[in-house]
């Protein structure tokens, strides 16, 4: 199965309870081991994807399902990288609006996404509480990002994304 992230999720949620072998590959590998190809279809792209792994299956670890702690990170850090987004273009936005006085609506816009910002930056540390929370409460993640976070220069951040790509060093 290729994977195209959150559009699994309904997929990922049942596999578990199947016993099928289930292997999810990445589709920039996916592409790049296929090299130039022509025509793209669901039944195409699966007929193609079905040989990837027969040469591959050695190669290519089974997939299994990811810890409840786990995806809640990944969603987690997804919706606080989200936020950090709508902030970053509200600050960029403010910088314009300054240049904008002759219209006059310079300060009214100021203040209302000065508010938003406000609201974000809320919003962006109770999302950051939650990861701490998740981590905290998995022994094996809390003891993982300690080691992680041991090594100069390597912060929350770094921690939590290593956590949240490797699945918890499963992958």
């Amino acid at each position: 199965m290729e994977n195209t992230g959150r559009y699994n999720w309904n997929l990922f949620e049942v596999l578990p309870s199947f016993t099928f072998k289930v292997y999810v590959v990445a589709p920039l590998h996916l592409k790049k081991s296929l090299g130039l190809v022509r025509g793209k279809n669901d039944r195409v792209d699966a007929f193609r994807i079905c040989s990837f792994i027969e040469k591959n299956s050695l190669e290519t670890p089974l997939w299994k399902p990811a810890s409840v702690a786990v995806k809640r990170l990944k969603v987690l850090l997804t919706e606080r990288n989200s936020r950090i987004k709508m902030k970053r273009q509200l600050i960029n936005q403010q910088q314009d609006y300054k240049l904008m006085k002759t219209i006059a609506l310079d300060k009214e816009l100021l203040r209302l996404n000065k508010k938003i910002i406000e609201t974000l930056d809320t919003q962006i540390a109770k999302i950051e509480t939650d990861i701490e929370k998740t981590i905290q409460l998995d022994d094996q993640m809390k003891a993982q990002a300690a080691l992680i976070r041991s090594v100069p220069g390597v912060g929350k951040v770094v921690s939590w994304m290593m956590l949240a790509k490797t699945e918890g060093f499963t992958t």
